[in-house]
């Protein structure tokens, strides 16, 4: 141990905590000692009864380093009483007291140890990332602690999170969080420089500039640089490369993809200045000795649910304000440093204080199965430390039970294939395609295809238009039933010339694209537990794998609309155009794995279809059997103005079919002609004002006497009574020519209808015994629900005997005037006739009486 670290300070209240309560959260800034000490502090004292400590990290890098930092300064040799387990590496054993590993070990053992039997303390560290695993993880481990584990210390620590919040949901209520500890670090100071206005060169080379003027200016101390990803960390290493340095420098790659070998560079010693060029996996927890300089380019690759691939991808934001300020304090661990920001300081207060946590930016179902697996068929009333969208939750589910992980039935409980999936940590599309792959013995197919979905496109687009290019790659096009096979080739030809640039461009490919693609293809084969390594796909299964994507995007199937378009319809209403260099134009069902919105002209969005597979209807009906339906239904043909009757087959909402039926169901053809007469092909005779004026004055009433309980003649209401009316028609001559009352007549009992004529009549009676009309609105209510009034036009000169104003409804509404001139233009609208007569017709009497002297105007 090293007692001389500042979280020594405050190890009598850690341990008098734990000793008492099982829960804490401890705030301790970078250098101050919390990842390698607190582990031993709770190990040595003994606050776990000698069962094991769990330390959680977010990244492998960090669970490699740290666990041999805690074995060396225990004298202890890795693997033994100190050790660290993370994707497809455990060096751990029967004697391993502390524990370094990452999220994905923790839940994938959860599942087959639910009580953690072996572990008595859990260590979430650098929670302030607020992975979506790490979010998870917590509320099981905290539900675990409620459940029957109360000896089981948690403690949640982070550098610059917010300890409020997570305090008080590990506390016992609201008024009584969780206690919270706080250490001084010990770092030096750190200048900050921020980069020019409007530097226009690339990130790669202001970083590589940054670099050469920090060794002009003798400036001693290696040099930690900040990068997106690993194509970044390249043209950095390039730039750097190119440059003219007045002395030797180690150039060192440090990202989450490389070797362990190779990433133990990074922690090492050398004879010349370090240059580190990393991605994110440095900014917490990875004390790297000698670094004096930090250059940042501030972006770094994020989670986020990717709506175009159906599930989470990469893409590079900038970091936020709280990751700048981690990322600055490396260079301040061991001495005075300096941070090289690559972007100006105003644009630095743009930036978001803290981390968006994943929960709210990916998608959830991976997280949603694992809740299945641990029993908790509702994700939305799973004990979140934030509260995911319940939309989000619906849509993972959806997506679940499309891919057949969770029944439709029976609760929807995990099924086999649910099970299977999840003892495969990657994304559930990913995960069905692997299922479907080993059971159709072409696993090798399946995973790199799914290593082509989690990466960048191997073909340039910019490549698309040259004829050269479209030329050399017809070999990988000829033949091919699905766009992965067009990738699949174009990767092969790509790894047999071990990835030749040259070669690469002259076929169109991007030969950096096509290493991480072999990199991931290699990842998801051992994740498979599968020795099948072969680089080459094999041709003669190209049925097989289309059934695998089949599984994994079947709520993306789509159909063309018809064989001289690339205009498709897809499931959930939805539509799409099948771009132009995808092989399976001709095909008339496909599923589609990649879906994406581009600007059009006019700043439309236009919906395109890419990575294409066509595929067989029997197939949809062997893996899908439950959402495939043949149903007889009837519909109107304009041109033929007759009802046709059709068979039609539908997976789930898409139609992929129709053939025309021998006779059609007298109901279902009468229903066809009502929704014919509504869409205004044609109309009854008898669908006159009368009927008309009856829709509206009911629907009026309904509003105005809510209390009578009217059934209203809302849309539904019509189609129903015109159906009724239509019953065994077929031709629009016969429905124009039927009586369509009766069946209006019985959409409520007599007695309704006698309190309608009351409540609501056609007419009011007149001065001159003659009844008057009552127009009654098209609607009841104005936009705001604000009632409309009847109305009653009449001319103004036949007013002058009435006394009163009429009312209907029980006296409870006014009947509006709309006063008109003899020729029956309109003069203006009365809601009182005698006020209006008293004060308003003296002022345009003289302009009537002028108009039309042979009116009497009193």
């Amino acid at each position: 141990m090293n007692e001389s670290l500042p979280i020594w300070d405050i190890h009598s209240e850690i341990t008098d905590t734990l000793a008492v309560q099982n829960r804490l959260v401890l705030a301790a800034p970078t250098g101050s000692g919390k990842s390698t000490q607190v582990p031993q502090i709770i190990l040595d004292d003994v606050l776990c009864g000698g069962s094991k400590v769990v330390v959680l990290q977010p990244r492998r890098v960090a669970a490699r380093s740290l666990a041999r930092r805690v074995a060396w300064e225990r004298s202890a040799k890795l693997g033994d009483e100190v050790g660290y387990q993370v994707r497809f590496e455990n060096h751990t054993g029967p004697e391993t007291k502390i524990e370094f590993i990452t999220e994905g070990v923790l839940l994938r053992r959860l599942q087959d140890d639910p009580r953690l039997a072996n572990v008595g303390a859990v260590l979430f560290d650098e929670f302030h990332e607020r992975n979506l695993m790490s979010d998870l993880a917590l509320g099981l481990v905290k539900n675990l602690q409620r459940t029957g584990r109360t000896d089981l210390k948690l403690v949640v620590m982070s550098a610059t999170i917010e300890t409020g919040p997570i305090a008080r949901y590990l506390g016992q209520a609201d008024d009584d969080p969780c206690r919270m500890l706080a250490s001084d670090g010990r770092t030096f100071p750190v200048e900050i420089r921020f980069g020019k206005y409007r530097n226009r060169d690339p990130i790669t080379e202001q970083a590589a500039g940054a670099v050469e003027q920090i060794i002009r200016d003798n400036s001693p101390g290696d040099i930690l640089i900040f990068m997106a990803g690993m194509g970044e960390i390249r043209g950095t290493i390039r730039a750097i490369g190119h440059r003219r340095l007045p002395e030797p420098v180690e150039l060192i790659p440090l990202h989450g993809d490389l070797p362990p070998a190779d990433q133990d560079r990074a922690f090492g010693g050398s004879d010349r200045r370090k240059i580190v060029v990393a991605t994110n996996v440095a900014e917490t927890s990875v004390p790297i000795d000698g670094i004096r300089h930090v250059i940042d380019s501030g972006m770094a690759r994020v989670a986020r649910f990717d709506a175009e691939r159906g599930f989470g991808t990469l893409l590079i934001e900038e970091i936020s304000r709280a990751s700048a300020d981690q990322r600055a304090g490396r260079a301040g661990r061991t001495a005075p440093g300096t941070c090289h920001r690559l972007w100006t300081e105003s644009g630095h207060l743009n930036r978001p204080g803290h981390n968006t946590p994943e929960i709210h930016r990916t998608d959830l179902s991976e997280s949603v199965l694992m809740l299945h697996a641990a029993g908790i068929d509702e994700a939305t009333q799973f004990d979140w430390l934030d509260k995911p969208d319940a939309n989000a939750v619906a849509k993972a589910e959806s997506l679940l039970h499309s891919l057949g992980a969770l029944a439709k039935h029976d609760g929807g409980g995990l099924t086999d294939v649910g099970r299977a999936m999840l003892r495969l940590p990657m994304h559930p599309r990913p995960a069905r395609m692997i299922v479907e792959g080993s059971r159709r013995d072409c696993i090798n197919e399946a995973a790199l295809c799914a290593a082509f979905m989690s990466g960048r496109n191997i073909l340039i687009r910019s490549a698309r238009d040259d004829k050269n290019v479209q030329a050399a790659q017809e070999s990988f096009r000829d033949g091919a039933d699905s766009d992965f096979e067009v990738l699949m080739r174009a990767w092969q030809f790509a790894n047999a010339r071990r990835y030749n640039i040259d070669d690469c461009r002259a076929h169109g490919i991007h030969a950096g694209a096509c290493r991480e693609v072999e990199s991931a293809f290699r990842q998801i084969l051992r994740l498979a537990k599968s020795s099948d390594a072969r680089a080459a796909p094999d041709r003669s299964k190209s049925t097989a794998l289309r059934h695998c994507i089949l599984a994994a995007f079947a709520d993306q199937l789509c159909v063309r609309r018809d064989s001289g378009t690339l205009f498709c319809n897809l499931t959930d209403g939805r539509s799409g155009t099948l771009v132009r260099e995808s092989v399976v134009q001709k095909s008339p069902l496909l599923v589609i794995g990649e879906i994406r919105q581009v600007s059009a002209r006019g700043d439309r969005a236009q919906t395109l279809l890419s990575l294409a597979a066509a595929v067989e209807l029997d197939w949809v009906r062997e893996l899908f059997p439950g959402d495939l339906t043949t149903r007889t239904e009837c519909g109107f043909d304009p041109g033929m103005k007759r009802v046709e009757a059709l068979e039609i087959t539908r997976f789930r909402d898409l139609e992929l079919g129709r053939a025309r039926a021998k006779e059609a169901d007298p109901e279902a053809a009468g229903q066809a002609l009502a929704k014919a007469c509504l869409g205004e092909w044609f109309t009854p005779k008898s669908f006159d004002h009368s009927i008309r004026q009856l829709i509206r004055r009911l629907n009026w009433l309904c509003v105005a006497r809510a209390d009578l309980e009217f059934p209203p003649l809302d849309e539904t209401a019509i189609l129903n009574c015109l159906s009724a009316a239509f019953a065994g028609m077929t031709l629009a001559k016969q429905a124009v020519a039927a009586d369509v009352k009766p069946a209006f007549r019985k959409h409520m009992p007599s007695e309704q209808w006698e309190w309608l004529d009351e409540f609501a009549p056609q007419t009011i009676p007149w001065l001159d015994d003659k009844p008057k009309r009552l127009e009654y609105p098209e609607k009841p209510t104005d936009k705001h629900g604000n009632m409309l009034p009847v109305e009653l036009h009449v001319k103004l000169h036949d007013c002058f005997r009435l006394a009163e104003h009429p009312r209907i409804c029980d006296g409870e509404h006014i009947v509006r005037f709309k006063l008109l001139t003899p020729k029956n233009r309109k003069i203006d609208y009365c809601d009182n006739w005698p006020t209006f007569k008293q004060r308003e017709y003296p002022r345009i009497r003289k302009d009537l009486l002028a108009k039309f002297p042979g009116v009497g105007w009193v």
